[in-house]
């Protein structure tokens, strides 16, 4: 379950799992989140429409589905480390983290999410099944129930080329 420690604008803090989250947020409770590896604190700003308001609701409670469905024995240690550092991201609110092999930035689910549609470039965490990626580049991915891979068994069709 998706859980982070938070802080009050009273400055007590407590783990908060993300129905809990849902539901201060709901309330426009003044907290911040805290990033328990590193200790980074930040505010997160309270809604500024009833629409951000009902937006930020229905991420989170997305988010608890999404995480509860990642089946951590199908992932290599390399995908748990990415899905870790996604994780981080998306508990302090980021649009973005760094690819850990990389170095480029990756959008997280919470960006891919307020976008509201797929923007067709097979991007790593798509919530929307990769809808718009072209069907022969779709073909080559494979959800890892966690975030979107490169299938290694893909062969490509040469009707494709």
């Amino acid at each position: 379950m998706f859980q982070t420690s938070l802080v009050l604008g009273t400055g007590s803090s407590f783990m908060a799992s993300s129905r809990q989250i849902v539901t201060l947020v709901r309330r426009r409770v003044d907290l911040s989140v805290r990033q328990s590896s590193g200790g980074v604190r930040r505010t997160v700003p309270p809604p500024q429409s009833e629409k951000q308001k009902a937006m930020r609701a229905e991420y989170l409670a997305k988010e608890v589905e999404w995480e509860g469905a990642v089946d951590y024995s199908k992932l290599t240690d390399q995908e748990s480390f990415i899905h870790k550092k996604h994780k981080e991201a998306i508990e302090n609110f980021h649009f973005t983290y760094d690819d850990p092999a990389t170095g480029l930035k990756v959008v997280t689910r919470l960006r891919h999410f307020l976008k509201g549609t797929c923007c067709g470039n097979a991007c790593r965490h798509c919530v929307y099944n990769h809808q718009n990626v072209e069907p022969e580049r779709a073909r080559s991915r494979l959800f890892n129930s966690a975030f979107w891979v490169e299938d290694p068994d893909y062969v490509e069709d040469e009707s494709e080329g």
